[in-house]
């Protein structure tokens, strides 16, 4: 496995959202690095915006981004190895949605 400093926009991005669903917590890649990935690279964005599906889970976030070795730097994560950074915005809360 390659380390975070050598992932490509992509790769980081699929990494954080396959370790945040070990801990049950389901994100869906959102804004300009969605962008980027399906333009391949015809776009750019400096950041990983990543929704939490369910709106509940910020806490439990917070705590699989610090055991990866992000620390939290005003709304965003950042980690030593890599200039991009990761943030959680708010999705739609959804009061029919499945999980609620």
């Amino acid at each position: 496995m390659k380390k975070i400093g050598e992932m490509s926009m992509e790769e980081l991005a699929a990494y954080v959202c396959s370790k945040l669903e070990e801990a049950g917590i389901e994100t869906v890649l959102s804004g300009g690095s969605c962008v980027q990935i399906y333009s391949q690279g015809k776009y750019t964005s400096d950041d990983i915006d990543l929704i939490d599906r369910f709106n509940g889970g910020h806490t439990r976030i917070k705590n699989v981004m610090f055991d990866m070795g992000f620390t939290e730097y005003n709304r965003y994560f950042v980690h030593q190895d890599t200039e991009l950074f990761i943030e959680f915005p708010r999705g739609h809360r959804c009061r029919g949605c499945p999980g609620k």
